[in-house]
């Protein structure tokens, strides 16, 4: 019996309004950038400054690295995995791995052609 009377009120309750109307007292919403912190991360903004630091079209990983932790590079504290990976996401969206070198087999990165990762929109393209 009671059973019917909870099926009875959810037939009987008002729709939810559309998110159009819901947001309707909220314009600049609609505007907001679908990503609007995409590339503006700490180690993004530290691994672009080190492409342009170094001035070269092939860029070590060690020198990443190096820009992206430089304190504990500087008392030769030893990189965890999670930083050594953190770095390498962020180099596969920004540059294009090329080779290996040195005797510790860093690899070698080529900046992508426009400068930018795949996704980024044209007002997080040169954010350093």
């Amino acid at each position: 019996m009671q059973q019917k009377n909870r099926d009875e009120e959810r037939k009987e309750r008002p729709l939810a309004a559309s998110a159009t109307a819901k947001w309707a007292g909220y314009p600049n919403l609609h505007r907001r950038p679908h990503a609007p912190n995409k590339g503006r991360g700490r180690l993004q903004r530290q691994l672009a400054r080190a492409a342009i630091a170094s001035g070269k079209a092939e860029i070590s990983s060690t020198v990443f690295l190096d820009f992206a932790y430089p304190r504990k590079r500087s008392i030769s504290k030893r990189l965890s995995m999670a930083d050594r990976y953190s770095v390498w996401r962020i180099l596969k969206e920004i540059a294009v791995p090329i080779g290996r070198v040195g005797p510790r087999h860093a690899i070698l990165w080529r900046l992508n052609p426009d400068g930018r990762s795949a996704g980024a929109d044209d007002r997080t393209a040169g954010i350093v």
